[in-house]
């Protein structure tokens, strides 16, 4: 994320990138990064926040922490609490196929 005055842009590694100008928009409910004010804007923050970070290292490194993280919780629960979590979401069967994996480390 960089911020320059009211343009705020949230940059997504691989996913569409986010642009807000906070003083019209406080609570970001308007993405401008596809209108025509927001393209050169966001050009403008897209190169400045490349010469400031390699966004590709640091979202890497954010992956290797969440699957870490992931490993640690999926391994703190059973495969049927596993199998429950995901049920709602994703219905009987990919829940069930999900947790087994997840417990046999498939997925790891």
């Amino acid at each position: 994320m960089i911020r320059a005055g009211d343009w705020k842009l949230l940059h997504f590694t691989w996913y569409g990138d986010c642009l807000f100008n906070l003083k019209d928009d406080p609570d970001e409910y308007h993405n401008l990064i596809h209108s025509p004010e927001g393209k050169e804007k966001a050009a403008e923050l897209q190169n400045q926040l490349h010469n400031l970070v390699d966004t590709e290292k640091i979202t890497m490194q954010a992956f290797s922490r969440q699957n870490q993280f992931l490993q640690k919780y999926t391994n703190s629960l059973s495969e049927e609490k596993l199998f429950a979590l995901f049920k709602k979401r994703l219905g009987e069967g990919q829940a069930r196929s999900i947790a087994q994996k997840l417990k046999s480390g498939m997925l790891s």
